[in-house]
Formats: C-alpha cells, structure tokens, sequence
C-alpha cells in the first residue's frame, strides 16, 4: 500500500493524500479510513472530514480496538460521534456479555 509506504517514510502529507485518493477510488474501504484518520491525528492536522471518519471506525473498524480509539480520539476533539456508533456498541456488547435464549 503506497499510502502506508509513504506513511512510514516520514512522508505523512503524502501518504494523508495517497489515502484520500484511495477514498475517491473506495469510499467504503474502512482500512484507508482508519488509516488516513491515523495519519491526521499523528500529524495532529485539523481536517473536516476527520469527524466522520472517527464515526465509521467506531462504528465499522476493523477491530474493537479501532472502535475504541476512535471513539477515544473524537472524544479527546470534543466531536460527538453519530448515535448509530453507539447502539452498535450497546448492541456488541449485549452480544458479548448475554446469551440469547429463546423465551
């Protein structure tokens, strides 16, 4: 990934633009979400779309921790995320901690 590539050459204005342009390509694809997220908040850039991208991590990420850290990172920016990041939360964690049974 030439995005990451850049990324770790130290070339973080390059790789933020890298990820953008495989947004335009792939506006679904929630690695390069997370990862130009990842690369604004390291850079500690103040980007517009960065809102909405900590609310399709928190609601979609890859993982629990990406989840987390982006309801963390939005929390750290005073952003409130969408309510539909939350109910997925509330509705994993129900998942996780309750067994359904039947009635």
């Amino acid at each position: 990934n030439l995005a990451i590539t850049l990324e770790r050459a130290g070339r973080t204005a390059e790789a933020i633009d890298a990820y953008r342009a495989a947004l335009e390509v792939a506006p679904e694809d929630i690695s390069a979400t997370q990862g130009i997220a990842m690369a604004t908040v390291r850079a500690g850039k103040d980007d517009p779309a960065l809102g909405r991208w900590l609310d399709r991590i928190a609601l979609v990420g890859e993982s629990e921790t990406w989840r987390e850290w982006a309801r963390a990172r939005a929390a750290q920016r005073g952003l409130r995320l969408h309510a539909a990041a939350d109910r997925a939360r509330a509705h994993r964690s129900a998942r996780t901690t309750a067994p359904w049974t039947a009635p």
